[in-house]
């Protein structure tokens, strides 16, 4: 006789989205629908994945709601899980907005609900190799790839999961549910709108938590960048919702470095635009606008155009003051922590030149970048089913037959940066 399975409820739901697709009233009655649900039986437990943005939203709109909610937390009843800012999907953003993610995702836990997400685990996620490390040096001690039913994601082996430890790039592992097909591990979503109804929701038993479904010694899995289908069309609109979020972190983090090397020299860290900058990137990220861009993706594109013009004015306003204190109309400046050499043209003979070297974190007047060395040419060379374009020491290897990105060279990854089974642009 099998045994009785061991059931984990999770609940998911967000702000982002949903408030500008459906209104926020509607997002709240949802939670209002699930508080009055849990406070029916004394025994029924779920895990909430909501968004940190939903929070902060939740708070300043509904303050008893939150409270409610809050006692739920304190009680065991609801366990937060998730811990993101804007539930984005990770593989299309930057390294540093999927820190940002989690840091304002747990603050806003710490918050509004006392207690932080300890599990990462949200209706849809896009894992990426650095994923695990990130967790488990952000405080999470287990994760669930199980993903929600939605129109993006379908149903997945009804709910059944495999327990394993997922191994990192360190070989570090973090437990971790995956769709498999254990028949006494039970991962299921419910529907916050109308959370009695379907799959026997009204006389479910307590929920499981996570410790129980993790429990004894996990075989090891790995999981690539491709392991799960997430519903996102990679290079749907040309990619116009992941190109503008690169952009915009970018300009932020040039704006923060400029601005913590201006503050060295005594001017104002601009905190609040700052702030501001990553909180509107942040919200834009969020996995509905990404698939939905031709609804609440709109409000995420001005998401995005606010934060870059935060980022842009702060960058504007910073160069103009270091330009005053060298007596200079313009300045060259690098805001990494390595010398940085720079493009630039011979205004007689229009070579391309390479400028500098630059200082870490420092700066140069313009007109004082000394030219090091020639620019080298962009060469193409084509053999056989390859094409490469050369330039110096960085070389990029085409499969001109699949129009992959195959291998990336240079100077300091003489090996190439990319698997031989992991091209670049392999749709």
């Amino acid at each position: 006789m099998n045994p009785t399975p061991k059931r984990l409820y999770g609940v998911h739901d967000h702000w982002s989205g949903h408030a500008w697709r459906l209104g926020s009233a509607a997002v709240y009655a949802r939670l209002r629908a699930l508080q009055q649900w849990l406070q029916s039986d004394e025994s029924r437990r779920v895990h909430l994945d909501f968004d940190g943005v939903g929070l902060d939203r939740l708070a300043a709109d509904e303050p008893e709601l939150m409270a409610q909610l809050r006692s739920l937390v304190d009680s065991d009843r609801i366990e937060p899980v998730g811990g993101t800012y804007a539930q984005p999907y990770g593989l299309f953003h930057g390294g540093e907005s999927a820190v940002r993610h989690l840091i304002y995702g747990v603050r806003s836990e710490l918050r509004h609900l006392g207690r932080r997400s300890t599990v990462a685990w949200a209706g849809a996620m896009a894992p990426f190799p650095q994923l695990v490390q990130l967790l488990r040096r952000s405080g999470f001690t287990a994760a669930c790839l199980v993903p929600g039913s939605d129109a993006q994601t379908p149903r997945i082996a009804a709910g059944l999961a495999d327990a394993v430890q997922w191994r990192g790039l360190d070989s570090q592992g973090l437990p971790t549910l995956l769709p498999g097909d254990e028949s006494d591990r039970r991962v299921e979503w419910l529907d916050l709108g109308q959370p009695a109804e379907g799959d026997g929701a009204a006389q479910m038993p307590g929920g499981a938590t996570f410790a129980e479904l993790l429990d004894g010694d996990l075989p090891s899995a790995t999981v690539a960048s491709d392991t799960f289908w997430h519903g996102v069309t990679l290079g749907k609109n040309g990619d116009r919702h992941p190109r503008f979020s690169r952009r915009c972190e970018a300009a932020v983090l040039y704006a923060e470095s400029l601005s913590t090397l201006a503050a060295t020299l005594g001017e104002r860290y601009p905190s609040w635009e700052l702030g501001e900058a990553w909180t509107e990137l942040l919200s834009a990220q969020h996995h509905s606008n990404h698939d939905h861009e031709g609804e609440s993706g709109a409000v995420g594109r001005h998401g995005f155009g606010h934060s870059l013009a935060l980022s842009c004015d702060v960058v504007s306003r910073t160069m103009h003051t270091l330009a005053c204190r060298v007596g200079r109309d313009g300045v060259v400046a690098n805001p990494f922590g390595w010398p940085l050499e720079i493009a630039g043209y011979d205004e007689d003979t229009g070579e391309a030149l390479v400028l500098g070297p630059i200082p870490p974190f420092g700066y140069i007047a313009a007109g004082n970048a000394v030219a090091t060395r020639a620019l080298p040419e962009v060469e193409i060379l084509e053999d056989g089913s390859e094409i490469s374009i050369v330039r110096g020491g960085f070389q990029v290897i085409i499969d001109a037959k699949r129009g992959v990105i195959q291998q990336v060279l240079s100077r300091s990854q003489p090996r190439g940066c990319l698997p031989p089974d992991q091209p670049l642009l392999q749709f």
